[in-house]
């Protein structure tokens, strides 16, 4: 008691009653203005939500879904390949980039209806080429989770490619590493058939799963694809190295092939290319790109530096 007020003691900060009321006054009003602020930014993300699903069937109808590349190389720094990856392009001034709208696709069950189309563009690039200098590249595209829910994997695929004419070694399936963790049996059955298919298999976010390694020993994958991330967020990047180098290490030892992505700097390329990494990826090389000036910037394939000095 101080002058007749009693004071609320926090710490070593004494507050005076009438301040504290008033103080907590304008904290309610500023919360209230908060949530007024904010409501409509909920209501706005439902009505974009909404939107997508609404104007999906019209933008698969009009072809607004594109396949972008981003180009594989070897370690010589010459294009092998390239991974297709999804943009709407709404008009020739707006691309709605794929975190914008694949959540809400998975959401809603249209996820299975964008892949197959998405896979179907990749095998319809991959004839075009059969007879030009992209001859012998080939086209990775992704398998989601929830496509092993929605449809059958492999009559979809190999179905594709008997369509086109296209061989199957030409197209790289990207299966990401917690589909396989999630159900193993089942996924290592549908590798399988899709091996003895001729398809080459690629295990997606290699190590973002605390089972990789008991999952190797069981899963008949043709590669593991490394993302460098994990470097970055790491508070040791030497003990970060360490482990990336042991990976590549291990899977040269098992006869699987590694691709690295999310390389971005030319120190990142000579460090993999000294542990024995097999294909590159990343910013350093170039960004996802329209198949127009992908086709234009590596039309001439003879063999010659990549590598930005």
């Amino acid at each position: 008691m101080l002058n007749n007020y009693a004071y609320f003691s926090f710490g070593n900060i004494a507050i005076n009653p009438f301040l504290y009321h008033f103080f907590e006054k304008i904290r309610n009003a500023a919360t209230l203005k908060t949530r007024e602020k904010y409501l409509p930014c909920t209501e706005q993300k439902t009505l974009t939500e909404k939107s997508i699903i609404a104007n999906f069937d019209y933008a698969l109808k009009h072809r607004e879904f594109r396949i972008y590349l981003q180009p594989q190389m070897d370690p010589y720094g010459d294009l092998i390949g390239a991974e297709a990856l999804v943009r709407w392009r709404k008009d020739s001034n707006t691309i709605i980039p794929p975190n914008a709208f694949i959540p809400i696709l998975e959401k809603s069950d249209l996820i299975g209806k964008l892949d197959s189309y998405i896979w179907e563009l990749a095998v319809c690039k991959l004839r075009e080429w059969k007879h030009t200098e992209f001859k012998d590249l080939h086209i990775s595209i992704n398998i989601s989770p929830k496509d092993m829910e929605l449809m059958d994997v492999f009559k979809v695929i190999t179905d594709l490619v008997h369509k086109y004419d296209v061989d199957p070694s030409r197209l790289h399936l990207e299966i990401t590493e917690s589909v396989i963790i999630k159900n193993p049996s089942v996924v290592n059955n549908l590798i399988m058939r899709l091996k003895k298919a001729g398809f080459l298999i690629e295990i997606d976010d290699f190590g973002s799963g605390y089972s990789s390694l008991n999952m190797l020993k069981d899963i008949n994958a043709d590669v593991i694809k490394i993302d460098t991330g994990f470097l970055s967020k790491s508070s040791n990047e030497d003990r970060g190295e360490i482990i990336l180098d042991s990976i590549i290490f291990m899977a040269k030892r098992l006869g699987i092939g590694t691709v690295t992505e999310g390389v971005e700097t030319p120190n990142q390329f000579a460090m993999l290319n000294s542990m024995g990494c097999d294909v590159y990826q990343g910013y350093l090389f170039s960004k996802p790109v329209s198949v127009k000036d992908f086709e234009n910037k590596y039309s001439n394939l003879c063999r010659k530096e990549l590598i930005p000095s």
